[in-house]
């Protein structure tokens, strides 16, 4: 029992500094309180399962960054041979946010390497997205996984520190009435439902109206 009470404390202080800015900036920014769900993912898995641990890192910078490209009206390419990886997603978003607060652009730069190899492991090793014969040739233990919690935490804290303290003044909210394309698209693929779907996703869910949104114009796009 008593070890359990350490570990906890252990895996509470992981993600902290993410979870604070957050919670202290959720009234602007109640997309980003989406992310809770990782945060406890990460701390959740560090014991028992290190490697879903890693993977949910790897999606909490990827996630994080496509919001903020998102909220930027910067556009990605999530799907296909030349997809945005996720060391791609965060520096592009370190290299749109207006910046209102000093950083060393150099040091931004080398940081994006840790992305890359958070990357690496998860893809040798993740358990989620590529599945994986049992019992794994590759496994990571716990004290990994504590390291790139926390590397992760840093990471993420610096990102949406910089973004939230930006002058974000000029950017336009989405308007549901303006994408009347894109709410028929999404209505007809939910038809069966006794609801307006589009409406609803917008009022319930912004920050997936927005990422839909988004990858709908980017594919309308390369069509054209």
């Amino acid at each position: 029992m008593e070890k359990w009470i350490i570990a906890k404390d252990v895996y509470l202080i992981c993600m902290k500094k993410t979870r604070t800015i957050i919670d202290n900036n959720k009234e602007n920014f109640y997309e980003f309180d989406y992310y809770h769900n990782i945060l406890d993912k990460i701390e959740e898995n560090i014991e028992k399962m290190p490697d879903i641990c890693i993977e949910s890192c790897k999606s909490l910078i990827e996630g994080v960054s496509k919001t903020i490209l998102n909220k930027l009206n910067i556009s990605y390419v999530e799907k296909g041979r030349n997809a945005d990886t996720p060391r791609d997603l965060f520096k592009k978003a370190i290299d749109n946010i207006p910046v209102t607060i000093s950083h060393d652009s150099e040091f931004v730069f080398k940081v994006c390497d840790l992305v890359s190899r958070m990357t690496e492991i998860r893809n040798k090793s993740g358990d989620i997205s590529h599945g994986r014969s049992s019992p794994k040739e590759i496994e990571s233990d716990k004290n990994l996984a504590i390291f790139i919690s926390e590397i992760t935490d840093s990471l993420a804290f610096y990102l949406l520190n910089i973004y939230f303290k930006a002058d974000l003044s000029y950017i336009k909210g989405i308007d549901y009435d303006e994408n009347i394309e894109f709410n028929a698209f999404l209505d007809s693929k939910n038809d069966n439902l006794d609801i307006i779907y589009s409406r609803a996703l917008f009022d319930q869910d912004p920050v997936l109206y927005e990422e839909q949104l988004n990858n709908y114009l980017l594919e309308n796009d390369s069509l054209k």
